[in-house]
């Protein structure tokens, strides 16, 4: 089951505030390694979305300059 992006942002909330892992899941109703999972997702992330972005930055940048050339030859 998904959780919503208020519950995503009120476990990151709550962990920003030096809340325990347990605490949070028994506030939120999420078992702790759900509320770790949340936490450890938006830190890789830095987004509260579910899934993160398909090209970022300097990906994108290295695929767009390729296939320009590519496109040149």
């Amino acid at each position: 089951m998904e959780i919503s992006k208020d519950i995503r942002a009120l476990i990151i909330n709550l962990r920003e505030k030096n809340h325990s892992l347990r605490e949070i899941g028994k506030m939120v109703n999420k078992s702790h390694a759900t509320v770790q999972y949340v936490i450890n997702r938006y830190k890789e992330n830095k987004s509260l979305g579910n899934r993160p972005r398909k090209l970022v930055g300097i990906h994108r940048g290295a695929i767009l300059k390729e296939m320009r050339e590519k496109t040149n030859d």
